[in-house]
């Protein structure tokens, strides 16, 4: 054991070490992950408690802050002052070399100006410091287990106490990170997953409301899955890693889910005619723009319709082929489709399971709208055709979002994905599939973008654009027709 010399992030860590404990977390040791492309990109992990159980022993996660201990006290000759607060101890293990364990402690009053010991549990004997723990210790075990990090303090009158804490090296630790990006959709990761084996390890996601397991596939970039909840409330997600020797480690993690909140964007041709125009949906209540493209351009308020309820997904499609888009929910509590008409009348169509996300459209090219979902958990796109059947198709990763459109001006739908960014710095990606089998991917947009699509120019085919929660602004593209991009905040 010695002291180490430190990356920055960890002598950043150690600079803030005051008054209050301050955890390095193992994810500052390790490297910067690549910035976006078509594959997922990284992102900062979510805050959250998490609990974890393994298939060798019970104890806690390495990778998170061990809770100070009781002290155990001792005077050996006339006491010193007992200390206002306990010893502080956190052995973490660096993702790189998971037998690498640094250990972080402070020791407050009176002992700050003695001597102490820690020991690793290993049979190497106590290692003996001096001063408050102002710098991290390290340390590399052997044999990967379970070991007991003990930390000892003793002040000039022979006062002492100890606190002690678990460590894992060189054994399959899970953890799981989640966010929730937006309304009742969510994002969960592996988080600061201990892996000696990553090769061979397999991950499963429950999302803790009786939907199926996810089978998760992290790749070498940040990759989450993504599910959508069909109602709120608070729910336990629990990740299990299982090695290539059938060893397990699961780890949990609690999260809220609020009720949709803001508005969601539509787009669609409100009248007969070839331009789409845009629109929002608050809860209910839908406000169609039409939007005049030649300048000086505007967007005024066309039609103003209340329809669903608060947590549906607000969706548009030609149901009766009358050359314009209709007004349609999908109520993800029940799976289910609400198509009002141009008449009025509306038709329900259970279709999709919990988590799904609808996306209908032109998908048999017959001149009106046939029902689909997207499934998040393995990226597949489900059409309903009008005889009943059903076909599927393979496309997007774990948290990606659908975008679908007539990108070629063949006659019908085509499936594509929205790549959101979490970096400021990044924008989000568009790739959008052909008919032969091609992909076209552009970068459009910012953080915190959601995507629509439509004919903005009237050219017979669909290209992609971006509404902004906050501002309330669409950015559409028309580089597709050679035309300067709009953006525009609808009165």
């Amino acid at each position: 054991m010695r002291r180490a010399h430190l990356p920055a992030a960890v002598l950043l860590a150690l600079s803030m070490v005051g008054a209050v404990p301050v955890v390095a977390a193992a994810e500052d040791l390790a490297p910067a992950a690549p910035a976006d492309t078509v594959t997922p990109s990284a992102a900062p992990p979510a805050a959250g408690s998490v609990t974890g159980t393994t298939s060798e022993a019970p104890s806690p996660a390495p990778t998170a802050p061990t809770a100070p201990a009781a002290l155990s006290a001792t005077p050996a000759a006339p006491a010193a002052a007992d200390p206002q607060e306990p010893l502080w101890l956190n052995p973490f293990i660096d993702p790189s070399g998971p037998m690498l364990v640094y250990v972080q402690f402070r020791v407050p009053l009176p002992y700050d100006v003695s001597r102490g010991t820690v020991d690793f549990g290993d049979g190497s004997g106590p290692q003996s410091f001096y001063g408050n723990g102002s710098s991290l210790l390290q340390h590399t075990y052997t044999t990967p287990g379970v070991y007991t990090v003990t930390l000892t303090a003793t002040d000039g009158a022979g006062w002492t106490a100890t606190t002690t804490a678990a460590v894992r090296p060189g054994l399959l630790t899970a953890d799981v990170m989640v966010r929730n990006r937006f309304g009742l959709y969510v994002e969960a990761w592996e988080g600061r997953t201990i892996d000696p084996d990553r090769a061979t390890t397999t991950y499963s996601i429950d999302f803790g409301d009786g939907t199926p397991l996810v089978d998760y596939r992290p790749g070498p970039f940040f990759a989450p899955a993504g599910h959508y909840y069909a109602k709120r409330g608070t729910y336990t997600l629990t990740l299990t890693a299982t090695d290539g020797a059938g060893r397990t480690s699961t780890a949990r993690r609690d999260i809220s889910v609020p009720a949709a909140q803001g508005s969601v964007p539509v787009a669609g041709r409100w009248t007969s005619g070839s331009s789409a125009h845009v629109g929002k949906v608050y809860q209910g209540k839908w406000t169609l723009y039409t939007v005049n493209y030649a300048p000086p351009m505007s967007a005024t308020p066309q039609i103003a319709a209340t329809f669903g309820d608060p947590g549906d997904t607000p969706i548009t499609g030609d149901w009766d082929g009358v050359r314009y888009e209709q007004l349609g929910i999908f109520r993800p509590a029940s799976s289910t489709f609400a198509l009002r008409h141009a008449d009025g009348s509306v038709t329900a169509v259970p279709m999709g399971d919990p988590g799904d996300i609808p996306v209908p459209g032109l998908w048999d090219g017959n001149g009106h709208a046939q029902l689909a979902v997207y499934r998040p958990s393995t990226g597949t796109f489900v059409v309903r055709h009008d005889d009943g059947s059903y076909s599927s198709a393979v496309f997007g990763s774990p948290g990606d979002l659908p975008v679908v459109g007539d990108w070629d001006g063949a006659g019908h739908t085509q499936p594509g994905i929205f790549r959101p960014s979490d970096d400021p710095k990044l924008a989000n990606v568009f790739a959008l599939r052909h008919d032969d089998g091609t992909v076209s991917t552009a970068t459009y947009g910012a953080a915190g973008d959601l995507p629509v699509a439509g004919d903005w120019a009237g050219a017979g085919r669909s290209t992609f654009g971006v509404y902004r929660p906050d501002s309330e602004e669409f950015a559409l593209s028309r580089a597709y027709v050679g035309d300067v991009d709009l953006t525009f905040r609808p009165r």
